[in-house]
């Protein structure tokens, strides 16, 4: 079993992620492209027996490291390296077309670029490049710069293996040691702070309002409907590409710029930098109502 991760960049998974990883393809579109054989759907309809799948693929050059892919492997895919940067997909291979296929990539991409393709069910997951290159102690400098890497064995051994290193990716590398005892913390101090903040222009969150409504576009909850008076024409504003996140001020938005959300939906957008899209935050919601099943 290997790891592999592949720097896919900011301008290639805004482009590609919706298309590939938060959006599936059916086995029957599969068979129908032609591009794969009788027998190849056979096995596909009991790998993947909600007849859908993701995939992703990998360009001509990356062949001498993508041949060691197999069923059973899993690959990171790097949103971005800037900053803290942004891992947020975890891949376990569960078919892999092992010979170049230029067609079957111009079908699922529009382009032949990347005609190494896999297929898998996709798994968001809250981490960073900076976690990853001290999990595996890469150089603070180094940048992999679109290429993908398969990770060494030894990188892992702090893990206990790569099984042991997925188990922190999916526990959010968390771990919680409830208290021995009553714990006590003092609070209330006073204190005066200083900080920058983005001026938001209120007249464009009203007229959102009145564009979106006052439904969460995510969970579909609606305070009016749960608190009555109380919660009637309140809802939140969400930029989707944050203010806070932008390199320059005095930005144009526009109302295709905004959407709207609960409070709660709206705090877990934001819960890493850069904010989910919220595409993300669907497959997320999605994922867990599977498992609450």
């Amino acid at each position: 079993m290997n790891l592999f991760f592949h720097d896919v960049g900011l301008k290639g998974s805004e482009s590609d992620f919706p298309k590939t990883i938060y959006n599936s393809i059916s086995i029957e579109e599969l068979k129908n492209s032609k591009f794969i054989s009788r027998d190849s759907y056979d096995e596909l309809k009991n790998i993947f027996p909600s007849g859908y799948c993701n995939f992703w693929g990998v360009p001509e050059g990356a062949k001498s490291v993508i041949k060691t892919l197999s069923v059973g492997d899993y690959v990171l895919l790097v949103r971005t390296t800037g900053g803290q940067g942004d891992v947020p997909i975890l891949c376990k291979v569960k078919f892999f077309f092992r010979e170049s296929m230029p067609e079957a990539s111009n079908f699922l991409w529009g382009s032949s670029r990347f005609p190494f393709i896999f297929l898998f069910d996709t798994e968001i997951i809250s981490y960073s490049w900076s976690e990853l290159k001290l999990d595996f102690n890469y150089n603070e400098k180094f940048r992999p710069s679109g290429n993908i890497y398969r990770v060494k064995s030894e990188r892992l051994d702090s893990f206990s293996g790569i099984e042991g290193y997925i188990s922190k990716l999916r526990d959010g590398g968390k771990e919680i040691t409830p208290p021995k005892e009553p714990l006590s913390f003092n609070e209330g101090e006073r204190l005066r702070r200083e900080t920058n903040y983005f001026n938001r222009n209120g007249r464009l969150a009203e007229i959102a309002k009145i564009k979106h409504g006052f439904t969460c576009c995510l969970c579909g909850f609606n305070f009016e409907r749960i608190y009555g008076d109380l919660g009637r024409e309140y809802i939140e504003c969400h930029h989707l590409n944050p203010l806070s996140e932008k390199d320059s001020e005095g930005v144009i938005t526009t109302l295709n710029d905004v959407s709207v959300l609960c409070a709660n939906c709206h705090r877990m957008v934001h819960r890493r930098r850069p904010a989910y899209t919220l595409d993300e935050v669907r497959l997320f919601m999605t994922s867990n109502t599977e498992v609450m099943k």
